[in-house]
C-alpha cells in the first residue's frame, strides 16, 4: 500500500500532530475526499467514533507525538483488521504506562492481531521493548505501511535512535519493531515464528488488543486462538495482556472460564486502575486484564 498525500494534506497532518495543551489526549482525524484522490483534499476533523473516516490521528499519553493511522476498509473480511478500535487505543495507552514502570530494559513483546495500526507495538518499541507485530498477510501489509509512515516522525531527534537501530534485526521495519505473518491455528506459521532467528526465542509479554471480537461467536476461531496461545505460552513465564470491548456478553465466559480451564497455571487479574489511558477512549466500555503465570510476581 502507498499513501498518496498532497502537500496540503501533509501540512494539515502536521497541524494535527501538534497537540494543544488542553486537548493533548483527544483523537482527531483528517478526512481526504476520495473524489480528489489526495490532490486537492477536502478535510474536516471528527471524533474517534467515526469508523468511516480515512484517517485517525490519535495521541497516546507518554508518546510525544500523535500517530496518523490510515484506515483501509478492504484489508480484511468484514473490515475487522481495517479500523483502529477503542480497545486498541486503550491497550496501547496502558502498555505504554506499564513499560515506563518496568526496571528490566529491552522487554520482548508479541502483538497478536495487530490490525491496520499496530498501535501497541509502535508505542512499546518507542519505550524500549523489542516488538514483533503479527496478523493476516493482507492486514499486515497495510500495518507495515502505517508503521513506516509514522516511524520517521516518532524517532526524529531521539538520542536512542542509533542504539535501537543497532539492537534491531536487519529485517525490522522500524527501530525495535518487526512484522511477521501469524494466522491463528496454523502450525506452519507458529513454527516459522518459533524458528525465526530474527525473532526473540522468548516473549515477556503477549498482547491481544481487541482480538475477542469474533471468538465469542465463532467456536472454530476460538479454538484457533487457544491453540496459538498454547504454543506461545508453553514456556510458562510469559504474561498475556488482553483488552476488549464487551459486545456479545460471551467475552467474559472466555476470560473467566475457558482460559483458566485451558491454562490452570495462570490467573486472571483485571486492571482497575486505568490512569494514563488516552482520554479519547470511553473507558467504561473497554475491559483490560493480565493473564499471568502463578510463578510470576504481580506488579
Amino acid at each position: 500500500p502507498r499513501f498518496d498525500f498532497s502537500i496540503l494534506a501533509m501540512k494539515q497532518i502536521a497541524k494535527l500532530r501538534s497537540p494543544s495543551p488542553d486537548r493533548s489526549s483527544n483523537s482527531r482525524a483528517l478526512i481526504v475526499h476520495p473524489k480528489f484522490n489526495g490532490r486537492h483534499p477536502i478535510y474536516q476533523c471528527l471524533g474517534s467514533g467515526k469508523h468511516y473516516q480515512q484517517f485517525q490521528v490519535v495521541s497516546i499519553p507518554g508518546v510525544n507525538k500523535p500517530f496518523v493511522i490510515h484506515q483501509n476498509f478492504q484489508s480484511s473480511d468484514e473490515n475487522l483488521g481495517s479500523i483502529l478500535w477503542k480497545a486498541g487505543i486503550a491497550g496501547a495507552s496502558y502498555i505504554t504506562a506499564w513499560l515506563k514502570q518496568q526496571e528490566k530494559s529491552r522487554l520482548t513483546l508479541l502483538e497478536l492481531g495487530c490490525g491496520t495500526s499496530a498501535l501497541v507495538s509502535q508505542c512499546a518499541s518507542l519505550h524500549g521493548a523489542q516488538c514483533v507485530m503479527t496478523d493476516l498477510p493482507n492486514v499486515l501489509e497495510w500495518a507495515k505501511a502505517n508503521v513506516k509512515f509514522n516511524s520517521s516522525e516518532q524517532w526524529k531527534g531521539r538520542e536512542d535512535f542509533r542504539f535501537t537501530v543497532k539492537q534491531s534485526p536487519k529485517s525490522a521495519i522500524a527501530p525495535g519493531l518487526s512484522a511477521r505473518t501469524l494466522r491463528w491455528g496454523e502450525l506452519p506459521d507458529i513454527k516459522q515464528l518459533e524458528e525465526d532467528r530474527d525473532v526473540p526465542n522468548h516473549f515477556d509479554v503477549i498482547v491481544a488488543a481487541d482480538c475477542l471480537y469474533a471468538t465469542s461467536e465463532d467456536s472454530d476461531l476460538q479454538d484457533k486462538l487457544l491453540f496459538t496461545l498454547k504454543r506461545l505460552l508453553a514456556r510458562g513465564r510469559t504474561r498475556l495482556f488482553i483488552s476488549y470491548v464487551l459486545r456479545t456478553g460471551q467475552e467474559g465466559v472466555f476470560i473467566d472460564t475457558i482460559l483458566p480451564s485451558v491454562f490452570p497455571n495462570y490467573i486472571v487479574e483485571r486492571i482497575k486502575n486505568q490512569e494514563g489511558v488516552s482520554r479519547c477512549v470511553e473507558m467504561q466500555c473497554v475491559n483490560m486484564l493480565w493473564f499471568r503465570p502463578k510463578n510470576v510476581e504481580e506488579d
